[in-house]
């Protein structure tokens, strides 16, 4: 989620594209902790309880934040730029269009544009995904990943010219969470055998090696999950999940866990907060008092963020005592 904050940072103008398309990787991961997450309650649950917890837990705001982004732009940001109130000229045709399939719709209106699409992709990825669990047999399941891996890439250059995201990104993304389910039947397996469960531990020291790893297959698999130009994409984004997984192992964090737990509301909010003229003006401002290069991107970074954790902090805590109530 940290990661996806800075990818709308205007981070390729401080820190370089080929740093930034790092973060890029950041999409698949979400997908991938998406499928390990779900594989338990997909492969136990009734298809109508688990699609109804789809929409409730997915659906639902990804309609709530949709609205919300179409209103801050005509009220909020609206304000900000001098205009008046729904000032915006919106053709419905296309809002209507943005909501149902996202892709470039988002960026014909005056609505807040990605990420709070990600939630419309997953909820249909999550529905596709339980079809896929309920199938018995392993080696078809392994079959279809297999299938999704190899032609994701093709399939992505045939619809390049699609403007519908959804479609464009379906099997890569579905491919993902498959490894998040194939992730946590391994985990579950290696907890059963202790021998078996020591393969599985990576420690702290393999990151500097595996960084440089993804840098070298990155370069060969450019273009995010959208985008992807070829298969080296795949290894790559693995590299990366080794990565963050390393990295959170070794932090015993409560504001990790916090963002965590709360990551639809980041996902939500941080497009609010980084639209605003104050926070896309801050790092003119660090300029102004001496910062340069790095520092300026650091000290923009930790404002906006610390914001944007202030806002779900506020609305968690409102949350909690409505519900006390």
């Amino acid at each position: 989620m940290i990661c996806v904050i800075m990818l709308h940072m205007r981070t390729e103008e401080f820190i370089g594209y080929s740093l930034m398309a790092t973060f890029f990787y950041a999409v698949p991961l979400y997908f991938f902790i998406s499928g390990y997450l779900l594989s338990a309650s997909a492969s136990r649950a009734e298809f109508r309880p688990y699609l109804w917890k789809r929409v409730k837990g997915l659906l639902i705001p990804y309609v709530i934040f949709f609205v919300i982004s179409f209103l801050w732009m005509n009220t909020v940001y609206a304000h900000f730029k001098g205009m008046g109130l729904f000032g915006f000229q919106t053709d419905w045709t296309h809002l209507a269009k943005a909501f149902l399939f996202a892709g470039e719709y988002l960026y014909t209106v005056a609505i807040v544009p990605p990420p709070i699409w990600f939630l419309h992709a997953l909820f249909f990825c999550s529905i596709l995904f339980y079809f896929f669990v309920k199938i018995r047999f392993l080696s078809v399941q392994v079959g279809l990943a297999a299938f999704l891996c190899v032609s994701a890439a093709t399939l992505q250059n045939r619809l390049q010219n699609s403007s519908f995201w959804l479609i464009r990104m379906l099997p890569t993304a579905l491919f993902f969470m498959l490894c998040g389910h194939f992730c946590r039947q391994i985990y579950n397996w290696s907890k059963e055998n202790t021998d078996s469960h020591k393969i599985f531990r990576l420690h702290f020291f393999w990151v500097f090696p595996l960084f440089l790893l993804l840098l070298w297959l990155m370069v060969r698999g450019r273009g995010d999950m959208w985008n992807i130009t070829s298969e080296w994409y795949f290894p790559a984004a693995f590299v990366f999940f080794a990565i963050c997984y390393l990295l959170t192992r070794e932090t015993d964090s409560r504001l990790l866990l916090f963002v965590g737990r709360n990551s639809l509301l980041y996902l939500g909010i941080q497009p609010l907060i980084l639209v605003l003229p104050f926070a896309e003006g801050l790092p003119e401002y660090f300029r102004g008092k001496g910062f340069d290069g790095l520092a300026v991107y650091l000290s923009y970074f930790a404002v906006t963020f610390l914001m944007i954790s202030g806002m779900v902090a506020l609305i968690v805590l409102v949350r909690k005592f409505y519900f006390a109530k």
